[in-house]
């Protein structure tokens, strides 16, 4: 779901696929706003009120995850409604925004579809001190050409699968690596577990799988070299007969290394990273994890030759006293 923000003209748009969700699953709407005036314009604080709708038959709203300074004015799930501040926030020109708006699908008989919305007001005074306001300006116009401001969500009746999940957490580790952990119970002709892996919250691609042993309540797997963002964890479980269902959502935030870039970035010949030390070691890895080059710089504005590399993303590891002091993403051209 796309928001966009220029001026008092503000126009709202959905990602071009819907949501889709398994009954009693948990999962996330994902909205970006972005202040795309074209000028120097900062939008004000306390001024920015998207308002999300979602078929109340459908989804319980439970929470928002948030940019800072952005606050959540109410959640009335009577009427299937959060209302959102930018708090102190200020936007600047081009910035965007990234929330997830937590929901919880309800029970149902058939697979049943509705459809969610998102309306943008202004707050026009009377400002509480968590940023948000029952009082609101005129409706801002919207951009011509680019109105998709609904979009289809769909909850599936789930069979139940023979096989109880009694846990499933997932937390960052050194080196930028990830731990997932499940244990299971009940289980009955069950087949293997898929855990999927989602960079932003919509796009899920398996990284794992793992066959069920009876002998086995606990199971692990360990996500290595991510490049720093958020990710999103879920298992998909598959009994004999292929039937499948997904588990919560779990996320772990990956921090962005402080004061080290690769430039440039996409790369051709060679790169520079700023911020590593005299006597670092480099390596530079596939997307697998599967490692390709390797070396120590001399100095630290010593160049690294990629020409060799084939175009593809690659990440990037500095390596400093034995520990991964910075983990980066290069596209190689």
């Amino acid at each position: 779901m796309m928001s966009y923000l220029a001026g008092y003209t503000q126009d709202v748009g959905i990602n071009a696929d819907g949501l889709i969700m398994d009954e009693n699953a948990e999962g996330q709407v994902r909205i970006v706003i972005g202040n795309y005036n074209g000028g120097t314009t900062k939008v004000q604080v306390n001024k920015v009120c998207p308002q999300i709708s979602i078929p109340t038959n459908l989804c319980t709203i439970t929470g928002a995850v948030l940019p800072t300074g952005w606050a959540v004015c109410y959640i009335d799930n009577e009427v299937g409604t959060i209302v959102l501040s930018n708090g102190t926030d200020e936007m600047e020109p081009w910035d965007e925004k990234e929330i997830f708006i937590n929901i919880t699908a309800k029970p149902q008989t058939v697979e049943t579809s509705g459809i969610i919305t998102c309306n943008i007001g202004w707050a026009k005074g009377g400002i509480s001190a968590d940023g948000c306001d029952n009082t609101w300006g005129p409706t801002p116009l919207n951009m011509t050409g680019n109105d998709n401001s609904t979009n289809t969500l769909i909850v599936r009746k789930s069979d139940i699968l023979p096989i109880t999940v009694t846990s499933f957490t997932a937390q960052k580790e050194k080196d930028n690596n990830a731990i997932v952990k499940w244990t299971v119970t009940d289980a009955k002709n069950f087949s293997h577990f898929e855990l999927e892996r989602s960079a932003d919250g919509k796009t899920f691609i398996k990284v794992s799988a793992q066959a069920y042993d009876a002998k086995k309540p606990a199971y692990s797997y360990v996500d290595q070299n991510l490049v720093p963002g958020v990710y999103q964890y879920r298992l998909n479980m598959v009994d004999i007969d292929g039937s499948q269902k997904h588990s919560a959502t779990k996320e772990v935030k990956i921090e962005k290394t402080a004061n080290m870039t690769i430039t440039p970035n996409p790369a051709r010949d060679v790169v520079y990273v700023r911020g590593a030390k005299e006597g670092s070691v480099i390596r530079i890895m596939d997307i697998k994890g599967g490692l390709v080059q390797e070396l120590r710089l001399t100095n630290a504005s010593m160049p690294v030759n990629v020409a060799k590399l084939a175009p593809a993303a690659y990440v990037v590891q500095v390596i400093e006293s034995g520990n991964v002091a910075g983990t980066m993403q290069m596209i190689k051209q």
